[in-house]
């Protein structure tokens, strides 16, 4: 009975028992396992995947636990070595099994030789799902191919990621550069950046409509549509910040609208459509 309690808990906390593979290792893989750690059930699995030696790798997750005073609990990990965009090295990974694929820029080559690795890797793993992508091996929460999330360093790398349809990468150099601009520019931004970025910060989360709670004269059902400003209120009743919420006729996965101009415009809402919300680590 108990067994059966925990797992209703992560049920409905949208939990699952995920397959997710990290190929490369740079110093920001700590921050992605304590994140993987908070968005999978107990029982997960994560496959890093390096030209690095596994000992010095562990050996800094370890430390990367230390220096944090928290340790990675729902996920067991496995270490491989070898060539980043090696075929025969990725094929022997479970990229079929695996729910989300990371491409980590790895610290042991130049920026210029990360760029072609990861385009390089990203072409290969996608020759593997297609040539061997079967629904009986798929993840077994969706049997859906896996999301595949780049780290990139430039905008040639960018344009590449596009043509290949991958849309879910991270290009951490503009992003720092950006930052650093918002926070020259405005230096009191630094305060809300530091909250967002920190591990006991803020979340940012995307929510069905009808997970909130219904307020008198909002109707959560999306039958009649529904404003912004609406969403914004039933939000904030929950203890979030609306940011925004998925382009007209887009699906779960976006692409987004962030922080509307038309607040007070009503719009359709059918049931693939999500909001992007901000909600703190601990509520």
């Amino acid at each position: 009975m108990k067994l059966c309690s925990k797992e209703n808990k992560f049920q409905q906390q949208g939990l699952q028992i995920e397959c997710i593979v990290i190929i490369g290792h740079n110093e920001g893989i700590g921050s992605v396992l304590l994140e993987i750690d908070g968005t999978v059930a107990p029982g997960s699995e994560v496959v890093l995947f390096s030209p690095q030696s596994e000992e010095s790798r562990h050996e800094f997750i370890e430390d990367a636990q230390r220096r944090r005073r928290q340790h990675f609990k729902n996920f067991t990990m496995s270490f491989q070595t070898g060539p980043m965009a090696a075929r025969f090295k990725l094929e022997a990974l479970p990229i079929l099994k695996a729910s989300r694929i990371f491409f980590l820029a790895d610290s042991s080559s130049s920026p210029t030789e990360v760029s072609a690795q990861t385009v390089a890797g990203i072409l290969q793993v996608q020759a593997i799902l297609k040539e061997g992508n079967n629904p009986e091996e798929c993840c077994d929460h969706e049997r859906l191919s896996p999301v595949i999330i780049p780290q990139i360093l430039d905008q040639a790398t960018e344009k590449s990621c596009n043509q290949l349809q991958v849309q879910d990468y991270i290009n951490s150099n503009e992003l720092a550069a950006r930052l650093l601009a918002v926070v020259s520019e405005s230096p009191h931004v630094s305060g809300i950046i530091n909250r967002i970025v920190a591990e006991d910060g803020c979340d940012f989360i995307i929510r069905r409509l009808d997970e909130y709670t219904t307020l008198d004269g909002i109707d959560l059902s999306g039958k009649g549509g529904i404003t912004f400003d609406e969403v914004a209120a039933v939000a904030a009743v929950a203890g979030e910040v609306a940011l925004g919420w998925s382009e007209v006729g887009a699906g779960s996965l976006g692409p987004w609208e962030m922080n509307p101009k038309e607040k007070a415009e009503r719009r359709s809402w059918d049931s693939d459509a999500r909001v992007v919300a901000l909600k703190h680590s601990q509520i």
